[in-house]
């Protein structure tokens, strides 16, 4: 009998953690197993999943609201998860952001449970209650899946010794680099919000711009801090050259004929953007924020890494990599192997070990290296 696998997401609106499961759940419906996915939210999925899948919503609302209201609500959330768990019968349950509240229903509906940490887990959880109650319960899950090595260390040795590092994959349908002309643009892929720190690239730019009057900086994301970006803009003069453009579901055939693309966050989890655009051979710049980029960029090889916030320095590995062709063309090189370490067959492998190894009780670690 096909083994079943219940992935649990908050939403499957635009995002890196979307995208993952997005990939990995048609990934393993093409293999045979058989794929929920439930959603605690009321929307549809803006990737495309396979027919074979089942997309549930939970119609819970993620709106601000009192503390009493949050409270019920994830009360209500964890009713509805362990009732569906009873329902479609899981061998394994793995969650993806709803952490907490998915162990505790999985472990009252009986099923095994994995999750995933998909951010710094210095800065997220935000909420000082949901850091507490991550501290109690992580240890009572199954098995955890880590995205780089940096974020498993951050845990308990009783945590870390029933983890993986599994970093994310590539998708598939990411075209080939381009043949055409590089364009005379810089892009970024992000939320407009204080994490993404696009405030720091877009004061780079300006020293960039100065030099290259003719380059634009495209951002591509939507968030709360579009007006206040849009006022910095405006006050450094740029409006004709740096632009917001929203979100984008064809975001590679955007973003393949850039010069650079900069990634200028202040922390992150695994950089979904970052490695598509070195997969698409996009010269790229960093933050060596914690955690990702450091294990994903040799620095000066593949790339270039900057200090968080050195919007200077930023605008300096920019420069270096407009001015001097060579430079950029090895990058680009460098940057397009990362298509074998990540692609998705290859992820899919690792997570399908360790699956295996959680629903039978054995661990097997499926660590990857990055070199």
């Amino acid at each position: 009998m096909n083994k079943k696998i219940c992935f649990v997401m908050n939403s499957m609106d635009a995002g890196g953690a979307e995208r993952v499961v997005a990939l990995l759940a048609n990934s393993f419906d093409n293999r045979g197993y058989k794929v929920s996915l439930v959603v605690t939210s009321n929307k549809d999925s803006f990737y495309k999943l396979n027919e074979g899948i089942k997309y549930s919503k939970l119609n819970l609302t993620s709106e601000k609201c009192s503390l009493f209201k949050r409270i019920q609500t994830n009360i209500l959330e964890i009713i509805r998860l362990v009732k569906y768990f009873r329902r479609e019968n899981p061998d394994v349950v793995i969650s993806f952001i709803r952490n907490v509240p998915t162990i505790i229903s999985a472990k009252l509906a009986n099923k095994k449970v994995i999750i995933s940490e998909r951010n710094n887990p210095y800065y997220d959880p935000p909420n000082k209650v949901w850091r507490i109650l991550r501290k109690f319960f992580y240890p009572l899950a199954d098995g955890i899946v880590f995205q780089t090595n940096n974020v498993k260390n951050y845990f308990s040795k009783r945590i870390r010794q029933k983890s993986c590092v599994i970093p994310n994959p590539l998708n598939e349908n990411i075209p080939q680099p381009s043949s055409n002309p590089r364009k005379n643009i810089i892009v970024n892929v992000g939320r407009l919000a204080k994490q993404k720190d696009q405030k720091t690239l877009i004061l780079a730019f300006n020293i960039v711009n100065k030099k290259f009057p003719d380059y634009k900086l495209i951002i591509y994301g939507e968030g709360p801090l579009r007006e206040e970006l849009n006022s910095l803009i405006a006050n450094l003069g740029l409006k004709n050259n740096v632009l917001l453009y929203g979100k984008e579901k064809d975001i590679y055939n955007k973003i393949k004929d850039a010069k650079v693309f900069v990634l200028s966050s202040i922390y992150e989890g695994y950089p979904n953007a970052l490695i598509e655009a070195m997969a698409l051979g996009i010269p790229v710049v960093s933050t060596n924020c914690d955690f990702g980029p450091s294990e994903i960029i040799k620095n000066g090889i593949n790339g270039f890494l900057v200090e968080v916030g050195d919007y200077q320095g930023l605008a300096n590995k920019i420069l270096t990599i407009l001015e001097n062709e060579k430079l950029s063309n090895e990058f680009s090189g460098n940057s397009y192997k990362i298509r074998q370490l990540l692609s998705i067959d290859e992820i899919t492998n690792k997570w399908e070990s360790y699956i295996m190894s959680v629903i039978i009780g054995k661990m097997d670690r499926a660590e990857v290296e990055y070199d």
